[in-house]
């Protein structure tokens, strides 16, 4: 009876840390960092906190290896169906761990494939079912942005004592890995974009944004010229218009998509749901204005 009661609290409390595993492998980084800086804890304890972290990503891939068959076989499946790599990739993962853990792990792998491309010189390149969003105010932002970056790396660098080399170290490859992010993220904006299938239309804004739209569902397009009711690099739900979602990097949208019927848009972090109007902010709206009203019509 008493091995049945253990049993059954450990099990109890390997899904809470499975469910919340970045949320506790978080707090545990920074605490690490802090504690070991500040000297508030002898270092000669700070182990602990490190094979604890160890052992909570050790129980994250043996759970992703103990459903290794299963996401292999969801993952042909779906892609035999028509997903791309990394929708069925994400399908995959969430037979294993929490969706919001597989969609930041493949948003992550979508950053160094859009790197990969990017050095290659293919991330740039469009075909012609392919629509890329309006990205002025995000390239001002980054030619902004990344300079202050660099001029930041190396102020801190020196500011930071000598016999501190660990925080140095660490500072200097979060502030590499921010601009990296940030060029890729761009490049995202622009690969990651609205294109149509044979059966429908992906919106795409980036890795920020995703939702397929069969065709059937979708009731109308215009367009037309609006301002967003807020400015932001990311996805946009105003409080008065919770049904309409813009997919806008910080530009005014010229085309808008009207639904059938309600639909949840995927996010990075959270989904955006009951939309029924999404508007776009687009280089060329006239084609795809256009293509859509070909396809409706």
């Amino acid at each position: 009876m008493i091995q049945c009661i253990i049993g059954g609290v450990t099990i109890s409390t390997f899904k809470k840390v499975k469910q919340n595993f970045i949320k506790i492998l978080l707090v545990l980084v920074i605490a690490n960092i802090i504690l070991t800086a500040f000297g508030i804890i002898p270092k000669q304890y700070m182990w602990f906190f490190i094979w604890f972290a160890a052992a909570i990503e050790l129980m994250f891939f043996f759970s992703v290896f103990m459903k290794l068959k299963k996401i292999v076989k969801c993952y042909r499946i779906t892609k035999a169906i028509g997903y791309s790599g990394f929708e069925s990739l994400q399908i995959a993962l969430e037979e294993a761990v929490p969706k919001l853990v597989a969609k930041l792990a493949t948003a992550e792998f979508k950053l160094y494939y859009t790197i990969y491309l990017s050095l290659k010189g293919k991330a740039n390149r469009l075909n012609k079912d392919k629509y890329t969003s309006k990205l002025n105010n995000y390239s001002f932002f980054l030619k902004a942005i990344i300079p202050l970056c660099i001029v930041e790396i190396v102020a801190v660098n020196f500011v930071i004592p000598d016999n501190w080399w660990y925080c140095k170290m660490i500072h200097l490859i979060l502030g590499v890995w921010a601009i990296l992010w940030l060029i890729a993220d761009f490049n995202a904006m622009k690969y990651y974009t609205h294109e149509f299938r044979s059966n429908g239309c992906m919106l795409q804004m980036g890795i920020r944004c995703s939702k397929f739209i069969p065709l059937d569902l979708i009731s109308s397009v215009h367009q037309i010229r609006k301002v967003v009711p807020e400015f932001s690099l990311a996805p946009v739900v105003s409080k008065k218009e919770p049904q309409n979602l813009y997919l806008s990097a910080g530009e005014n949208c010229n085309v808008k998509i009207k639904l059938k019927e309600a639909l949840t848009f995927q996010g990075l972090v959270k989904d955006y749901s009951d939309i029924k109007q999404v508007w776009l902010s687009l280089e060329e709206p006239e084609k795809f204005y256009m293509r859509v009203s070909n396809i409706l019509s």
